[in-house]
């Protein structure tokens, strides 16, 4: 037997000695398992984790898989079931399902008629609504006091906009009037995009109080079949009613003229 084989040897017993009596284990970096058979290969006797700054144990890692559940609602409570599954559900476990058609905020999960747990984005992030789409599938991940999703979610609209779709937010008050060109140039700036119009009319028609806001046309990002005209909308004509101000209501204007606008985001 090598020297270094021997001194791996004796550096792994006195780890395992050290576990033993003082129940946890500390390297300042990997160590190799060069054993001649499997069983020499392995470390045994790992406990599952009981606190939350404890590791999960190999052991419960290798027990679970992931698996799938149907899942109805009761209030906030999203109750999984998975028949597959005996007993606990022990940290790290691995469980699917497809989001129920139930918005809902700060949802806890029930597992197999488990006590419900907080159900978290990655690293503690709160779900707010809309982060949980229906007919979303969905992975989390059984922490010691909470699940955590793994999958990416949707993201809060940013601050001063509201959403009006699932995936895209626009801005609750209109900015300064700006000429066509300087309102598209300033939502790129801010990280969006000029509202296009079918966004306009679905905020309009879908966020509570839109219209209140409204105190002049605005433009939106669409040429009206026009070579030398941009789309307001807001205020003019729907072609039916004649003059006046609704979701369907706008005009046509000279790009250069100063008119307010919105900026749409996605989530």
């Amino acid at each position: 037997m090598h020297l270094c084989s021997i001194v791996r040897g004796a550096l792994l017993a006195l780890l395992l000695n050290t576990a033993a009596l003082h129940a946890q284990w500390t390297v300042p970096g990997p160590v190799l398992l060069d054993g001649d058979t499997p069983g020499a290969r392995q470390v045994s006797g790992l406990g599952t984790a009981t606190a939350a700054d404890q590791a999960i144990a190999v052991g419960d890692l290798r027990a679970q898989v992931a698996t799938h559940g149907q899942v109805t609602t009761n209030g906030t409570v999203l109750m999984l079931s998975i028949a597959a599954l005996s007993g606990p559900v022990l940290p790290g476990t691995v469980l699917s399902f497809t989001v129920p058609p139930i918005p809902m905020m700060s949802p806890l999960l029930s597992v197999n008629g488990e006590p419900p747990l907080p159900l978290e984005g990655w690293r503690g992030a709160p779900l707010f609504d809309a982060a949980l789409l229906a007919g979303q599938p969905l992975r989390v991940v059984r922490g010691m006091d909470r699940y955590l999703v793994l999958d990416a979610l949707q993201r809060a609209c940013p601050e001063g906009y509201a959403a009006y779709a699932p995936a895209a937010c626009i801005e609750l008050f209109p900015r300064a009037p700006a000429t066509f060109f300087q309102a598209a140039d300033s939502c790129l700036r801010a990280g969006g995009r000029l509202c296009s119009m079918g966004e306009w009319v679905a905020a309009c028609t879908l966020v509570p109080g839109f219209m209140n806001t409204v105190s002049q046309a605005e433009w939106v990002d669409h040429a009206a079949n026009s070579a030398d005209r941009a789309k307001v909308i807001g205020i003019g004509e729907n072609g039916y009613s004649g003059a006046g101000s609704g979701c369907d209501y706008g005009g046509l204007r000279v790009p250069t003229t100063n008119m307010p606008y919105r900026c749409c985001a996605e989530r």
